[in-house]
């Protein structure tokens, strides 16, 4: 782990990484920069240009790529992501299948055909995102419903084709899959060969010295895949240094607006940090679990349904494959969806440093605006304790869209009624502070209260004065606080 920095502020000796990995039929080893994204090795080092480059900030779908990796001994698994907000190094170990990947000779392949004789590609900018978007889809499940369809192309912007076109083409194709009703195969031949040689890939990214011209981008890339490596890392570079896992925040910083770490860890090789258990009525998710493997979790399906509903309406399937819970925690964002429903539950954060590991109530967690209480330095989030729903418990957004979009406040009530009286109240707002916060005199004022609108509007009066929300591009204090109002009104509605 050697490393030198020459201050002359042109020319660096950089730690970048040699990642090798399947792109379609070929193997490849690639020599990347620490700060790039997978977009960028698949455009300018590989020459693969039929996987767009609209946005570069994972609002559009333009650049969403298959990839593929062992999720277990059993199960291969093709994933839709957004590769413009991928770290490179997560292309190591895998399979990647492109557009360029889908037809085989000069035979397009069937969601290709469909998508053309459908009349759903105009322009083509966006139509090499959809049509990874729909491999995915069908590569997963073979006989999707319609809001499964939906939900699958909710991360791909079309601005002139129309999504009813495109649909119709999905459609289509489930449907002559179903009668045997087309030439060529859903999965190129090529893969299945493909996934027999990563079966058993144990080689490591090569961490290589190299120089290259820069000013402000990133100078080195490390991958621990244990505690023991990532803390003395985080010791060595203490300071200089930002913990990535995920990356749909960070890298969209780096690529509009040039703000990158000296240094970036990444966690996401920590295999013990990934788990889904449950115990003494609370489920406990671990810090580089993905919103993905969230949503089909069965546990959590059944035992905490509202976080389910909080996860449908954030970002999109892309953005969910790859983003962590501990990261939409960590990001301390103030209208982060999944915090304001952990909220509401009473969860709790389990924080672990080199020699030490305790919890922290996710209430005390958040400060002030980005301000947390974690020693970025020494500690990370290891683990969140979120306790079974026993109660009503209900989420709600408002936002300028349905999906993929930030929300301009958001909110989470936890409620239990007996006979129709209030017995404990916890609500949570986003959007209405500078951090998630608890509306703890409106939820005071309805403990022991009858449950009827005489009571709601009272604590609808409390809440609008609690909180001075403020104006920014996505809402005036104004429309805030009549939100505010409207959501408390929402959430009891559906039990009033």
């Amino acid at each position: 782990m050697s490393y030198k920095i020459m201050n002359n502020n042109t020319e660096v000796t950089a730690s970048g990484l040699e990642i090798e990995f399947y792109i379609n039929d070929k193997f490849v080893q690639v020599l990347i920069n620490p700060e790039s994204s997978a977009l960028k090795v698949i455009r300018e080092q590989l020459y693969l240009t039929g996987t767009k480059e609209p946005c570069n900030e994972g609002d559009c779908g333009g650049c969403t790529i298959a990839l593929g990796r062992w999720i277990n001994e059993n199960d291969f698994c093709y994933s839709a992501v957004n590769s413009c907000i991928l770290p490179a190094s997560r292309l190591h170990g895998n399979h990647i299948i492109t557009v360029e990947g889908l037809n085989q000779g000069k035979q397009l392949h069937i969601i290709q055909q469909e998508m053309l004789e459908k009349h759903a590609v105009q322009c083509g900018f966006c139509t090499s995102g959809f049509l990874m978007s729909i491999y995915c889809l069908l590569v997963n499940n073979s006989n999707p419903e319609n809001d499964d369809i939906s939900e699958s192309l909710e991360g791909n912007l079309c601005r002139c084709t129309g999504y009813k076109f495109i649909n119709d083409a999905v459609l289509s194709v489930i449907y002559k899959m179903k009668n045997n009703d087309f030439s060529n195969k859903l999965v190129p031949d090529y893969a299945f060969n493909v996934q027999k040689k990563l079966k058993n890939f144990t080689k490591k990214a090569i961490l290589v010295n190299r120089q290259f011209h820069t000013l402000d981008l990133c100078k080195h890339y490390f991958i621990p895949n244990n505690y023991s490596e990532l803390f003395s890392l985080m010791s060595e570079f203490k300071g200089r240094f930002s913990v990535i896992n995920g990356g749909t925040d960070l890298m969209v910083q780096g690529n509009i607006r040039d703000l990158w770490p000296e240094i970036l860890i990444d966690i996401s090789k920590i295999n013990s940090l990934d788990f889904i258990k449950h115990e003494n009525n609370m489920v406990i998710v671990g810090g580089n679990t993905n919103f993905y493997k969230l949503q089909q979790n069965l546990i959590i399906q059944h035992h905490i349904p509202v976080l389910i509903s909080a996860i449908s309406k954030l970002a999109s399937h892309q953005i969910r494959n790859i983003a962590t819970l501990a990261g939409n925690i960590a990001n301390a964002s103030p209208v982060a969806d999944c915090v304001c429903v952990l909220l509401a539950l009473g969860s709790t954060v389990v924080i672990k440093s080199k020699n030490n590991e305790y919890k922290i109530q996710l209430k005390d967690f958040f400060k002030e605006y980005k301000n947390i209480a974690l020693d970025k330095n020494s500690e990370i989030i290891s683990a969140i304790e979120i306790p079974f729903q026993r109660n009503y418990c209900n989420f709600e957004k408002t936002s300028k869209r349905m999906v993929m979009d930030i929300a301009t406040i958001n909110s989470c009530i936890n409620l239990n009624v007996r006979n129709n009286k209030i017995i404990s109240c916890n609500l949570a707002l986003g959007g209405v502070s500078a951090i998630p916060v608890l509306a703890v005199k409106t939820s005071d004022f309805l403990i022991k209260k009858e449950l009827n609108w005489n009571n709601i509007s009272s604590a609808i009066d409390i809440l609008a004065s609690e909180f001075s929300p403020i104006s920014d591009v996505r809402g005036t204090s104004e429309y805030r606080l009549l939100l505010m109002k409207n959501h408390l009104k929402k959430h009891f509605s559906k039990i009033v």
